[in-house]
């Protein structure tokens, strides 16, 4: 369904689609006039998808999707504009959810909930933040917080634009009891170092590009355990040769008890062999004595 605008009859809150297993929504307006909200109730359902959707409910009561067999959620958010207080929050009712996909240009405009976060645990979870003309909508820092707590006990996450929890109280985040892999895009070292700390089995760690870096956190910040105990590879992809990624090469190195591999992409537009030249030599002087780190350096 495409391009149009849908209104919720007020008679009726439940709708049941028994067959139906793939859905995929783009560009809709669905204005919910009634005090009971949406219910879809979707058994077969496998797949949800929806493009520059709206979901607008003049009471409290929100969108929620009833899918026990729900495996792949992906969500587009290119509408840029914050709708509150009509918002409603879209709930999944979901009990195998495999795949978890949300791309917010502007940020998130409406709060996503899950039913049962437990049951995402096996979930695959990729959040895509992107700015919309140099700021994100009213709330985005917020829900984005919500959105990780329903996410707590997952194994691989991407975040990208994690910059935008900078608006909040990173100590909020929840503890991410069961990460392993963790990429992160745009990040600053407030958030990194509070994510580090809130994922304490964390074996893999993806920094892709730095927004914003503040060394004096790292040196009044416990070490996370994680470092102590699980860490094991450090990636940094298209980033440049500078202080920034220097400092948390040596952070890494000196403080990751178990650490593996660690390796550098750089994001190079021109030639600046002298100064990568000088990166790695100042990186393998931080290698601890009879350190078994393997160090591996490549272009983007």
């Amino acid at each position: 369904m495409c391009g149009c605008a849908i209104k919720v009859p007020t008679i009726k809150s439940m709708f049941y689609f028994k067959s139906l297993k793939h859905l995929k929504l783009w560009e809709i307006i669905f204005n919910i006039d009634n005090s009971l909200g949406l219910n879809l109730n979707l058994p077969l359902l496998q797949s949800f998808e929806t493009q520059n959707c709206t979901w607008l409910c003049t009471k409290n009561e929100g969108v929620t999707i009833e899918a026990p067999l729900l495996g792949s959620v992906y969500i587009q958010d290119n509408n840029c504009v914050s709708h509150e207080p009509h918002s409603s929050t879209i709930k999944f009712s979901a009990s195998c959810m495999t795949g978890f996909t949300y791309c917010g240009y502007g940020g998130i405009s409406q709060p996503v909930v899950l039913s049962n976060p437990s049951a995402a645990r096996n979930a695959s979870v990729n959040i895509s933040l992107y700015r919309y003309q140099g700021s994100y909508v009213q709330g985005t820092g917020s829900r984005v917080c919500l959105l990780l707590k329903q996410f707590s006990q997952v194994k691989f996450m991407k975040f990208h634009g994690s910059e935008v929890l900078m608006q909040q109280n990173v100590t909020i985040l929840p503890l991410f009891v069961m990460l392993t892999y963790l990429k992160l895009h745009l990040v600053t070292g407030e958030v990194l170092i509070s994510l580090l700390q809130k994922s304490p089995v964390l074996k893999t760690l993806v920094i892709e590009k730095i927004s914003g870096f503040e060394q004096e956190i790292f040196n009044s910040s416990v070490v996370p355990d994680c470092l102590a105990t699980t860490l094991e590879v450090v990636k940094f992809n298209k980033v440049y040769a500078n202080e920034d990624v220097l400092y948390l090469a040596k952070f890494f190195i000196e403080n990751a008890m178990v650490l593996k591999r660690m390796s550098f992409s750089w994001w190079c537009r021109e030639d600046k062999t002298k100064e990568i030249k000088e990166f790695k030599e100042k990186v393998f002087s931080f290698k601890k004595g009879e350190s078994l780190i393997i160090l591996e350096f490549s272009y983007d």
